[in-house]
């Protein structure tokens, strides 16, 4: 349903580094409304798009990056 999220980032010889997936949902902002996990997630996610609700916030359901890139501190800079 939400295949277009998927993401694949690969080095500068497309050698993949790190794959994951999410899905889009409407979130107002507030903290104490965010998701309470996967689940809640995938179902915010669903019922917004069948009820027709402009997401604004991407939600990454999984994510792993390749053995050999791990603990290099990649994500430092996001």
């Amino acid at each position: 349903m939400f295949a277009r999220l998927d993401l694949m980032l690969v080095d500068e010889d497309r050698v993949p580094g790190a794959a994951g997936w999410g899905v889009p949902l409407h979130w107002d902002g507030e903290v104490s409304s965010l998701p309470a996990g996967y689940t809640d997630s995938l179902v915010r996610a669903v019922e917004g798009r069948e009820q027709g609700r402009t997401p604004n916030t991407l939600v990454v359901c999984d994510a792993v990056v390749t053995p050999a890139l791990q603990g290099r501190g990649l994500a430092g800079g996001c």
